[in-house]
């Protein structure tokens, strides 16, 4: 009587993996292969039943068995509901897009910090030209009062010349007056002398 593998695990109630890794232990008179199909003889079965009847190997088959069947289970879940593949991709698309719009918030934001520190900058520098301007105000506005101090002072000088030209002309038509009285009354005196001389 021959068994492969697959049989002699569902006779056994073991994982198939478990029996093919006692197969490897098996001397080649206890198996053939028949179309890369692994067949058991009497002495291989009965070889892999005493190797499995040990407590410590149906301790790792019972383990082989759960994992078996939480597979199969995973299976029908998958059977059963065939939308969760696609729901997950679609959630992993969504996570993608989620991060996608996390960056560009997160660039967005890196934005508007590099334009307010721009504003800042603009602000401060509009205040200290504010502050240059007004300083500078202040300057042409003394210069002003200043300016027009000068004027004023330069007018009263133009007056004074007006005013010593003027008396400068009164003087002189005093003077050429003074002159002409003086050459008349020296004159007269030249006269009067010449005529007591006459006299005499």
């Amino acid at each position: 009587m021959e068994m492969t593998i697959k049989e002699l695990a569902d006779t056994m109630g073991v994982s198939k993996r478990r029996v093919s890794y006692r197969v490897e232990q098996l001397p080649y008179d206890s198996y053939s292969k028949k179309e890369n199909i692994v067949h058991l003889n009497d002495k291989g079965i009965a070889t892999i039943k005493a190797m499995l009847s040990d407590e410590s190997v149906r301790k790792e088959d019972i383990t082989d068995r759960t994992e078996a069947k939480q597979n199969k289970d995973k299976q029908r879940t998958d059977e059963q509901f065939p939308l969760n593949g696609e729901l997950f991709e679609q959630l992993k698309i969504k996570d993608e897009q989620i991060k996608t719009k996390d960056q560009q918030l997160n660039n967005l934001q890196k934005s508007l910090d590099y334009q307010q520190r721009l504003l800042d900058q603009q602000q401060q520098l509009s205040a200290k030209d504010q502050k240059l301007i007004e300083n500078m105000q202040a300057r042409v506005s003394a210069t002003s009062v200043e300016a027009e101090e000068y004027q004023n002072k330069m007018n009263e000088l133009e007056d004074k010349v007006v005013q010593v030209e003027k008396n400068k002309e009164e003087w002189q038509n005093s003077y050429k007056k003074l002159s002409e009285e003086l050459t008349e009354l020296k004159e007269k005196m030249s006269r009067k002398k010449w005529y007591q001389f006459w006299k005499k």
